[in-house]
């Protein structure tokens, strides 16, 4: 199929005309717009799947390590061990975010409604190309610093995967050191269950120490990314409000001069 086909023309519209010599001349001097394998791609109907989250599958594990030590029966009845199920509850909460921010950034996910106001690929992307060229210019960045760091959360795949490895023993050994007793009401026949566990309170803060971080890491990327993004939007908007006055037509000094012009402006415009 070609791009053509896919409008679905009624050739029997005899309202259709060639173009002139001239007008063909024009297109022909116009750059391609599509490479050959973006022209094949939207032809086909294809043009989309281009991007993955090269963290997703880090970020799934580690929540599913997390979910499954709060799923040892007891673990939250269980009074000295309230730090662990914090820390624990604080990765899965610290992962769910993660992984919306990441596919965000990543291009999976694209801007809506309701995010439209967070980094995307696509906006961040829009953004720090302006951006290149202005730090470029006002303070000499010869680096690619005013684009990635939007984009940071994506390049912490091996750290977190070697966090999630250290934590996969917990849930074992969580479960082994948790005795259970039933008591039994002789008059209601109710039973009810208490949970103790044999783990020291070293061991439980160990396991407290490898769970933090998790999420420490995880909430330091996402929030760095997002307050870089709002910062260089912030730049660029302020950017744009002065842009205005680099090219000042006649008319336009005119008015900043004698009507609408501040002391600042002018100052400015005429130094």
């Amino acid at each position: 199929m070609s791009i053509f086909s896919r409008l679905g023309y009624d050739s029997a519209n005899t309202a259709t005309m060639n173009l002139s010599t001239t007008a063909v001349a024009t297109m022909n001097t116009m750059p391609p717009l599509l490479n050959s394998w973006q022209t094949a791609d939207v032809a086909s109907s294809s043009a989309s799947g281009y991007f993955v989250n090269p963290v997703a599958n880090v970020t799934q594990g580690i929540w599913n390590t997390a979910n499954s030590i709060i799923n040892v029966a007891g673990v939250t009845s269980v009074s000295n061990m309230a730090t662990l199920v914090t820390a624990t509850n604080n990765v899965r909460a610290a992962s769910n975010n993660f992984i919306l921010h990441t596919n965000r950034i990543s291009g999976v996910t694209q801007p809506n409604a309701s995010t439209g106001t967070l980094p995307h690929y696509s906006s961040a992307m829009s953004v720090s190309k302006i951006l290149m060229f202005i730090t470029f210019q006002s303070d000499g960045v010869q680096n690619n610093a005013p684009m990635m760091g939007n984009f940071t959360s994506l390049t912490v795949a091996n750290t977190l995967t070697t966090q999630n490895t250290s934590i996969q023993t917990y849930r074992g050994l969580i479960a082994n050191s948790i005795n259970v007793t039933a008591t039994t009401d002789p008059e209601t026949f109710e039973t009810t269950y208490s949970y103790t566990t044999n783990l020291t309170p070293t061991q439980v803060s160990t396991m407290v120490n490898g769970l933090q971080p998790i999420a420490d890491l995880m909430n330091a990327r996402r929030t760095a990314d997002v307050t870089f993004f709002n910062n260089s939007r912030a730049v660029v908007d302020d950017y744009n409000k002065v842009d205005q006055f680099s090219s000042i037509g006649q008319t336009e000094s005119y008015l900043y001069n004698n009507y609408i012009g501040s002391d600042k402006l002018k100052s400015r415009i005429n130094s």
